[in-house]
């Protein structure tokens, strides 16, 4: 197996040269969706007075998991603490950074690739200042940010919106602390077998529990309750040979906001999503040409796409479309160094209705202001 190696640099990015390639042990790390690189843990062994040293220091330094001269992994040092045989340490991705800052300001009639610039430029020093990898999910919106919003919560509710064709958009900070901002892709990084998959971690399931194939909404105006029709999935109720139908609660609302809170939910139900998560020894690159040689673990990262190669019926092609069980997204991936287990979160459908429900509960001004841009970008 390929060897990985810890590089250390202060908050200004000089090496530590005393550190470099220090030994380490229980090393484990993580990605996830939106922030890029999430968490690292690791011990560094050391007599006592250099724990103590490592203590008072380096805290808020740069720690960078390496593969030869490639980044696996990278963030800022955040935890410590002194064991009886060294320092333990946790790391936190460059995402983080963008919840140290809070941020006001008005945007009237901007696109939103500005607003994810401007809002990164404003407030978040520790990631690079290469915004060449934010692209533009082609929407303007007005929009208002007066409660001391983080920069992070501000661009994932902006992911959550995704673009006109309804497609979720995603954050994540990687190598040299670039941001990229960018649709969920639909070409297959990775694939793996059924005999790849170990036993420990939560295996996928489906349940008709989470099926609703015609959904109404109710609604309230003035006082008086009011409801919208029943919106119909055909291609669910055909796949499943089933008609399940509720009505869901919007609220004091408008029938345009019930109308999209209704149909928010149907689009978000009328499939099962998958649950759990898997743990794998074994994956393979798409890209690369050499589909049967396995690729170190750690490479794979939340974002990318996997393939189940011989589930039956087998996906054909890195083309095939997404079902959620052959191919998925990942949202999130663990890692753990000494036993080699690479544990895999499968991508849920993004939770719009969450939004929109949250901006239904708000005071009328506030919702309407809020609310009428997103219903705007969903006509």
């Amino acid at each position: 197996m390929n060897e990985l190696w810890i590089r250390l640099q202060d908050a200004s990015s000089n090496p530590v040269q005393s550190a470099v390639r220090t030994r380490f042990k229980t090393l484990s790390f993580s990605t996830k969706l939106p922030g890029g690189f999430f968490e690292c843990s690791l011990l560094f062994p050391c007599d006592r007075v250099t724990a103590f040293d490592w203590y008072d220091t380096y805290l808020n330094y740069r720690l960078t998991v390496m593969e030869a001269d490639m980044q696996v992994w990278d963030g800022r040092i955040e935890d410590l603490q002194i064991a009886d045989d060294g320092i333990k340490v946790t790391a936190r991705g460059y995402w983080q950074n963008s919840f140290d800052v809070p941020y006001n300001i008005n945007y009237e009639a901007y696109t939103v690739k500005d607003i994810v610039k401007a809002v990164l430029t404003a407030a978040c020093s520790q990631i690079s200042s290469d915004q060449s990898n934010i692209g533009d999910p082609g929407m303007t919106i007005t929009i208002g940010y007066q409660d001391n919003m983080y920069p992070g919560n501000i661009i994932e509710d902006l992911g959550k919106l995704g673009d006109a064709g309804g497609t979720p958009w995603h954050i994540a900070i990687w190598d040299d602390k670039i941001p990229y901002y960018a649709a969920r892709g639909t070409a297959v990084t990775w694939k793996t077998n059924i005999r790849d998959v170990n036993n420990g971690g939560a295996l996928p399931s489906r349940s008709l529990n989470e099926i609703w194939n015609e959904v109404g909404a109710d609604y309230q105006i003035a006082g008086a309750r009011q409801a919208t029709g029943l919106a119909v999935n055909a291609a669910s109720k055909t796949k499943y040979g089933l008609t399940r139908a509720k009505y869901i609660s919007a609220g004091s609302a408008t029938e345009n906001v019930a109308i999209a809170i209704r149909d928010t939910y149907l689009l978000d139900h009328a499939d099962s999503p998958q649950q759990g998560n898997l743990r794998i020894n074994n994956v393979r690159s798409v890209a690369t040409g050499n589909e049967n040689t396995p690729t170190p673990l750690w490479r794979v990262r939340a974002g990318d796409i996997l393939r189940m190669n011989d589930l039956i019926p087998a996906a054909s092609s890195a083309s095939d479309s997404m079902d959620g069980l052959r191919i998925f997204h990942i949202l999130e991936t663990s890692y753990d160094y000494e036993s080699n287990q690479l544990t895999i979160t499968p991508d849920n459908p993004a939770p719009t209705l969450d939004v929109l429900l949250a901006l239904a509960n708000k005071p009328t001004a506030v919702r309407v202001r809020d609310m009428s841009s997103y219903l705007s970008v969903m006509a």
